[in-house]
């Protein structure tokens, strides 16, 4: 009796030991994580940009012409549009970009698989992060550098210059 337990445990623990390949190893991969969650986020924007739109459109049809406010309207829907072809093309963007990232992210998993290493790397994400930080950092100066109080005012002393 305890014998035939003791080889039903060895047998359990033998089958849940078994090394098996995952066949959607594309969740695991926090870059693809990450590009499904920007296209969500465009996808989203899109939706409300089109209400938007839609609303504009008929504030706009509503107003009398040759108006202050018609005139606002139409500026204001110009930039919605322009919003949703931005919002389209970026959703598009990161659409192929996850598509593309699944089969990269496939591709590497089976390789990493048969060599036994671990997936994904951590280096690879790190990369992708301080990547994705530098597209969206600012590129003007002025928001990037803080501002002196008054430019012709000589800076303040420190407590470290004043001890010298």
């Amino acid at each position: 009796m305890h014998l035939l337990k003791y080889m039903t445990f060895a047998v359990f623990i033998l089958l849940s030991g078994c090394k098996s390949e995952d066949p959607t190893p594309e969740l695991r991969d926090p870059i693809y994580n990450d590009l499904v969650k920007q296209q969500r986020d465009a996808e989203d924007g899109l939706k409300k940009s089109i209400e938007a739109v839609a609303k504009l459109e008929k504030e706009y049809a509503e107003q009398a012409p040759r108006t202050i406010d018609r005139k606002t309207t139409q500026k204001e829907l110009f930039k919605e549009q322009e919003k949703v072809h931005r919002l389209t093309q970026e959703a598009e963007y990161y659409r192929i970009a996850a598509l593309k990232r699944k089969a990269e992210a496939t591709i590497g998993y089976k390789t990493a698989f048969a060599e036994d290493k671990t997936w994904p790397d951590p280096k690879e994400y790190e990369s992708y992060k301080l990547n994705k930080k530098m597209r969206e950092t600012s590129r003007n100066w002025s928001t990037r550098v803080p501002k002196l109080s008054n430019p012709l005012l000589p800076a303040k002393e420190t407590s470290e210059t004043k001890e010298e």
